[in-house]
């Protein structure tokens, strides 16, 4: 059992929890090339900075409206 982060309400014993990003931040990777003694690029993608667990009904709802997770400054 557990507590929906959104709605606040108490699940159903053996209902199982939907992990919902809320907050992610977009993330360059860098590698350390040998060759030429410097840093390079090695792709672009996100990270999640936020999750909330929430119940089926709830995570069905907020999906179906078109939820879509904040987008965050970078990491310093």
């Amino acid at each position: 059992m557990f507590i929906c982060q959104i709605t606040g309400k108490l699940s159903q014993p053996g209902e199982a929890a939907m992990k919902l990003v809320t907050h992610i931040r977009n993330k360059t990777y860098m590698r350390y090339n040998r060759k030429s003694e410097q840093d390079e690029v090695s792709g672009h993608g996100t990270e999640v900075v936020r999750e909330v667990l929430v119940s089926r009904e709830a995570y069905d709802k907020l999906i179906a409206s078109g939820f879509q997770p904040e987008v965050v400054k970078e990491k310093q």
